[in-house]
């Protein structure tokens, strides 16, 4: 694995545009994507100011919304991000969702995904401790999709990570913070026709960069040694 490498925080809040679908949008909806992206970097930025460690992973946004035939609307999942040649640990969200989220959704739903992120980079720093190799998949199976238990069991406690006013609104799965923007997505982008997509269930990752302050973190949790 890389050590961490200083690339500024507005910078990893990325509006993942695709060359002919971003283009298909009603022009109010990629205007709101875009100021909906400044929201989540504000939003990203003040989770990290009051957190245990002060380096939260990168966030995608993609221009569709995310379904399941079994789980419904999808609201975001943890992944690779890949950007400036690296592979990090990261959060995915559908457009859709993140353009119909209150603030209060937006902020569970970063919260909610950061833990899936530490909880991945946790099974990472354990693979390398015993030895593993650098390559690693940490897939999940499509029907832990819609399986409270099985999403809860990969998720670091809020309470080893966040300030105590985010952990006492941390959603888990099916959350009641999220039900205005699931129906509101159902009405006013699928029922419209705009695109939606089955995320892929795939997480591999060849040569993860990872947040030193996170990672030193997990290493104290986990009881290891870190090498930096």
């Amino acid at each position: 694995m890389a050590r961490k490498t200083m690339t500024p925080v507005r910078e990893q809040v990325f509006l993942r545009k695709h060359p002919t679908r971003w283009l298909k949008l009603p022009i109010d909806v990629r205007m709101g994507l875009k100021k909906k992206r400044d929201e989540i970097v504000a939003i990203r930025a003040a989770i990290a100011e009051r957190a245990c460690v002060h380096t939260m992973p990168p966030v995608e946004i993609f221009d569709v919304a995310w379904m399941h035939d079994s789980a419904g609307v999808i609201h975001g999942r943890s992944g690779v991000v890949r950007f400036d040649g690296r592979e990090m640990l990261g959060v995915q969200l559908p457009g859709a969702s993140v353009l119909f989220a209150d603030e209060a959704a937006l902020r569970g739903i970063l919260l909610h995904e950061f833990s899936h992120c530490f909880w991945h980079l946790q099974c990472a720093l354990a693979h390398m401790a015993q030895g593993g190799g650098r390559t690693l998949d940490l897939s999940s199976p499509v029907e832990n999709l819609n399986n409270p238990e099985a999403d809860r069991e990969r998720m670091v406690s809020p309470q080893d990570w966040f300030a105590p006013e985010d952990c006492a609104i941390f959603p888990y799965h099916n959350s009641k913070l999220l039900e205005q923007c699931t129906d509101e997505v159902a009405l006013k982008w699928i029922a419209k026709g705009l695109p939606c997509l089955f995320p892929v269930a795939e997480f591999h990752a060849e040569h993860l960069t990872y947040p030193t302050d996170v990672a030193e973190k997990l290493a104290a949790l986990m009881g290891v040694h870190h090498a930096p």
